[in-house]
């Protein structure tokens, strides 16, 4: 886990942004708790008009929590989350 990971990802929750939740210990059970309206579809992808199934991946990978919520991404730029 790259030790700054924690830090970032609290700093861009606080300031209301997407943040990456990959290696932060979340649970499988926990995860689908909080999964988003999206559930496992890509909001950015189908905001582009295609329609990405992430549940092909159990990685959290690229995953992210905005407002609250868990939501898959199909594509993930490290330098933007």
């Amino acid at each position: 886990m790259d030790f700054y990971l924690p830090q970032i990802y609290l700093e861009r929750v606080a300031h209301g942004q997407a943040a990456c939740v990959y290696d932060l210990c979340i649970t499988p059970t926990e995860f689908k708790a909080r999964l988003g309206d999206f559930s496992h579809y890509c909001p950015v992808s189908l905001a582009s008009g295609e329609l990405v199934d992430c549940s092909v991946t159990e990685s959290l990978k690229y995953s992210i929590e905005f407002r609250g919520l868990y939501l898959f991404l199909s594509i993930f730029r490290e330098q933007t989350y």
